[in-house]
């Protein structure tokens, strides 16, 4: 490793000059999936050539503090996989009244 480090530092350095001919700055997701808003929190910024950024798709909903994302009762996800999301309780159903009772037939 000592040689290295002797190498490395009698190497001139600059930083890197970049023009932006043909590059296509953009936002991508903290995915790294898709495109996105510059304001989207976590998104970073990277050069594309001109014609192959990633699809843009909009910021995804934040998280919630619980863990999971989204909405209440939205389901999907792993746990849906494995049957293990939570079914809405069914409504109860009213107990059926008793069926009156017939009279013996007279004779």
């Amino acid at each position: 490793m000592r040689v290295w480090s002797g190498i490395f530092q009698r190497l001139p350095s600059a930083p890197l000059r970049v023009s932006n001919k043909g590059l296509d700055w953009q936002s991508v997701a903290p995915t790294g999936i898709n495109s996105t808003d510059e304001g989207c929190p976590g998104a970073r910024r990277f050069p594309f050539v001109v014609g192959y950024a990633p699809a843009y798709a909009p910021c995804a909903p934040p998280v919630s503090p619980d863990g999971q994302g989204g909405t209440e009762g939205e389901g999907g996800g792993w746990r849906s996989w494995f049957g293990l999301d939570r079914k809405p309780d069914a409504p109860a159903e009213p107990a059926a009244a008793p069926a009156a009772a017939t009279p013996p037939p007279s004779r």
